[in-house]
Formats: C-alpha cells, sequence, structure tokens
C-alpha cells in the first residue's frame, strides 16, 4: 500500500461521510426548519381563524 492508496481511502471515506450528512441534512433537517418558521410566521391567522365550524352544504 503506498501513499496513493491511503489518500484515496481517505478521501472516499470523507464522501461517504458527506453523503450521509447532506441526505440527511436535506431529508430531515431542512424540512423541521422550514416548518417551525412557516408555524412561526403562521400563529396570528391560525388564532383568527375558526376551526371548530364545519360547513355542511346542501341542508335546508
Amino acid at each position: 500500500m503506498d501513499v496513493t492508496d491511503s489518500v484515496q481511502s481517505a478521501l472516499a471515506g470523507l464522501q461517504a461521510g458527506e453523503l450521509m450528512s447532506s441526505t440527511l441534512l436535506s431529508l430531515l433537517v431542512i424540512p423541521v426548519i422550514y416548518s417551525g418558521i412557516d408555524d412561526f410566521l403562521n400563529w396570528p391567522r391560525r388564532l383568527t381563524t375558526n376551526r371548530g365550524v364545519i360547513a355542511v352544504a346542501g341542508i335546508n
């Protein structure tokens, strides 16, 4: 095993770690942050909307 093999082995491990971290970031962290910001920005609207009333069409 020469120097080139050890460098390539280290870079392969680094690349695998980067792939896993970017996958977790894009599938878990970013949606959670987006949802939290969206909830924070829309909380006044949720307080003023009437969620308890169900509209029933066609009943006289």
